[in-house]
Formats: C-alpha cells, sequence, structure tokens
C-alpha cells in the first residue's frame, strides 16, 4: 500500500495560508494513482484542479457538476446554487472533505481497479515555538 497526501487549499501558504491534508493508502503508486485522475479527467471534460482556485471561489462550476452528476459521482439533490451562479456540493462533512472525496472519486472513475480509505495519523508536537518569527 502508497501513503499519498492529498492537499486541499493553500499549499505553497503564499496566499491565506489555509489549508487541509488528507492521508490515504492505495494499492498504486503515485504515477498511477495521477494517471487514474487524468483519465477520469478527461473523461468528465474538466479537471477538478481548476475549480475553486480563485480567492474566495469555494463552489465548482455548473457544468462540473453537470458531468459529475452525468458520471454518477454527486447526486443533484444534494447540490445548492450559490449567490454567484455556481453550484455547492452539500456533504455531510466540511467542504474540503467533500473536494477530497471528489478528487478520488475522480481517480476511481480513470480506474475502477484502484482501492484507497483515509489514512489517520497522529501528530507530536516536538516544541520549538521560538524557531518561527
Amino acid at each position: 500500500m502508497t501513503k499519498i497526501t492529498l492537499i486541499v487549499g493553500d499549499e505553497s501558504n503564499d496566499g491565506h495560508g489555509r489549508k487541509e491534508s488528507f492521508t490515504i493508502q492505495t494499492n498504486v503508486s503515485r504515477k498511477d494513482f495521477l494517471k487514474a485522475f487524468e483519465k477520469g479527467s478527461k473523461k468528465l471534460g474538466f479537471d477538478l484542479r481548476d475549480e475553486c482556485e480563485g480567492y474566495q471561489e469555494s463552489a465548482i462550476s455548473e457544468g462540473a457538476v453537470d458531468s459529475l452528476v452525468a458520471n454518477g459521482i454527486v447526486n443533484k439533490d444534494r447540490m445548492t446554487l450559490s449567490s454567484n451562479g455556481k453550484v455547492v456540493i452539500e456533504e455531510d462533512s466540511t467542504w474540503d472533505h467533500g473536494f477530497m472525496m471528489l478528487f478520488t472519486e475522480i481517480v476511481r472513475l480513470g480506474n475502477p481497479k484502484i482501492t484507497f480509505g483515509e489514512s489517520k495519523s497522529e501528530n507530536i508536537h516536538i516544541g520549538g515555538y521560538g524557531l518561527f518569527y
């Protein structure tokens, strides 16, 4: 099994500095995981990584949602239209977790034989507060 950390948000910390990381375990290499994502994206006709890229852009485009619905990835009943005309997918969890789940479902669309699940890790704070100023 390969551990992969998926990062949602400002990875480079040059903007708002907010991000979430999700570590998953999968039965393929990082390269094959990304290859499956590319294949799934091609089937959908869009790349999820191009969605929600602008500052405070927290909804994916209606065309992307239509493709996700048509391919059975999301249910139209779980969506609302935001004030800017984009669609927000309502999840039982946080939006960043929902975005990560969309990514992994696109991977699965690209290669249905890929298996994965979230992998929990424990953090240990080792000090060093004064190192950053």
